[in-house]
């Protein structure tokens, strides 16, 4: 079995010059069932940190040693990517994220801040 990383995938799917890494850092170590009043309802599922490579409408996730395409949409102030479940990472402006992912049917969050990571050694 292949396993792609993100060099075998610039190999594969040359990047487009606008393309940009991102490494996203988690707030807690663990997914919250509610991150509206600090962390509530903490599972025992620990949050990943995410390397993210995203250009105009598609990016590459890397979390917990695989990679994910994920299709991303634009509103005006975030990158929104998507992939072929339910869950999704928004990306603000100011760099702060949000991941949600749905294990068992039960939603649950995480939060944090990316760092552009484009240009140097990782």
């Amino acid at each position: 079995m292949i396993r792609f990383t993100p060099a075998l995938l610039a190999v594969c799917l040359p990047l487009p010059a606008q393309a940009e890494a991102l490494r996203c850092v988690p707030d807690y170590p663990v997914f919250c069932a509610n991150l509206h009043v600090s962390c509530a309802g903490r599972s025992d599922l620990p949050t990943p940190e995410l390397h993210i490579v995203t250009a105009r409408h598609m990016a590459w996730v890397r979390e917990n040693g695989e990679t994910r395409i994920k299709g991303v949409t634009h509103d005006r102030n975030a990158r929104i990517l998507r992939g072929a479940g339910a869950g999704y990472i928004r990306i603000d402006a100011d760099g702060r994220y949000s991941q949600r992912i749905y294990v068992n049917g039960r939603a649950w969050m995480s939060i944090g801040n990316c760092y552009s990571t484009s240009g140097a050694s990782q």
